[in-house]
């Protein structure tokens, strides 16, 4: 079964899309940033962006925006596209006047502020030491972490051809796996780059992905890029919100990829369950989650005593340093460069709250509706409260 959106609300995403474009230019303009506040546009043809003066008219414009949502037919559209809303009038209030950490993350991604607490990273190493017990590492999470890497290296000039070769085999997985996923998805390469301050990104407007290769890189951790990155992560988004808006399946909102708004706990959420998704997870893979999640809750930690708590950078790095079990110094040092920057405050937040929420969503779906739960998944902008209101029948 497919569900399809109303008339109304594909209306209404075309106008939506353009107020973003608008608020992305004024903000580009405004800060110099040119990564922006829509990191990547894939309409298939030239658009039209609002065109706003100041950040008091963005407000004026996305508060119209918001009363209208609330009349859109579909429940989860009216939840989503509110909160959405919301997210770029905090951020144009931001930009004008500036707002404290806990109110960023609040109101830009729709999740509680605090950060991970010392009882949740415990369990996380807990966990984790004993799946690599179980693979046959000893001794404490630390020593367990650091026999896995040593055996299990990619030495950094090899790690773009793995990486490569991982996602080729998790493409044809998520092919076999997922029956609304066409056959010609996107394929895309790998390239490496030192000196980054992000462990990977997917840029899919120029067909690969790219990877730093500074820190210690092993076959399991590449495969679980490929997962996040490629597929059933952000390329298999990418590549299905384009598809499935050109066959009028999808809203024109999903062309764009917005960081700092109410989809971005999800977007990253979506990537971060893909095994879920697949319903396979080896133990090796396994570990390898349940690293990233452990990594990115001291990551989320470090940013909060950075911006939160004002820590000087160099006390976060030395903090940071003390709590990576797996991380070298190099993963170390490329974190604090990417969390100390005041645009991307708020991101590791999205990467802690998303997984949970999407791997939640993904268990309550009865099977016989599944295909079109990964309709509803991939071909709309969810928040974590939009992404619970699945209705396989597509009812109001």
């Amino acid at each position: 079964m497919s569900i399809k959106l109303s008339d109304r609300t594909l209306a209404y995403a075309e106008e939506l899309t353009d107020a973003v474009l608008g608020l992305d230019a004024l903000y580009r303009e405004e800060s110099g940033d040119e990564v922006g506040l829509a990191v990547l546009n894939l309409s298939p043809e030239p658009r039209t962006p609002e065109s706003f003066s100041d950040y008091e008219d963005v407000v004026e414009a996305f508060s119209t925006l918001r009363g209208r949502a609330g009349d859109l037919p579909e429940r989860d559209r009216r939840t989503y596209y509110q909160q959405f809303c919301d997210s770029m009038c905090a951020f144009a209030e931001w930009r004008q006047d500036g707002l404290p950490l806990s109110e960023q993350i609040e109101r830009f991604l729709h999740v509680p502020a605090d950060p991970p607490s010392t009882a949740e990273l415990n369990e996380l190493r807990a966990e984790l030491s004993s799946v690599l017990d179980r693979l046959g590492y000893e001794g404490d999470a630390q020593s367990q972490c650091r026999a896995w890497k040593d055996a299990t290296t990619v030495p950094a000039a090899e790690a773009p051809e793995v990486l490569e070769s991982e996602m080729d085999r998790m493409r044809d997985l998520t092919l076999a796996g997922l029956d609304t996923a066409p056959e010609n998805v996107d394929q895309i390469g790998a390239a490496g780059v030192s000196g980054a301050s992000f462990n990977a990104k997917c840029d899919f407007a120029n067909g690969e992905v790219v990877i730093n290769t500074d820190p210690q890189l092993t076959r399991p951790w590449l495969r679980k890029l490929a997962v996040h990155e490629g597929y059933p992560g952000h390329v298999l988004q990418f590549s299905l919100r384009r598809q499935w808006y050109e066959d009028s399946r999808a809203p024109a909102d999903g062309l764009l990829s917005v960081v700092n708004c109410a989809s971005s706990t999800t977007f990253e959420g979506i990537a971060d369950s893909g095994l879920a998704l697949l319903d396979t997870q080896p133990e090796a893979d396994h570990a390898a989650s349940l690293v990233g999640r452990y990594q990115m809750g001291i990551a989320t930690a470090a940013a909060w005593r950075y911006h939160a708590e004002d820590w000087p950078e160099q006390e976060v790095h030395e903090w940071l340093s003390e709590q990576a079990i797996y991380g070298d110094e190099e993963w170390v040092k490329s974190r604090v460069g990417f969390l100390t920057a005041p645009e991307r405050a708020t991101l590791m937040w999205s990467y802690w709250h998303g997984e949970p929420a999407v791997t939640s969503a993904i268990e309550s779906v009865d099977p016989s509706a599944f295909d079109t739960f990964v309709e509803f998944l991939y071909g709309r902008m969810h928040s974590t409260e939009s992404i619970t209101q699945f209705d396989p029948n597509g009812s109001t």
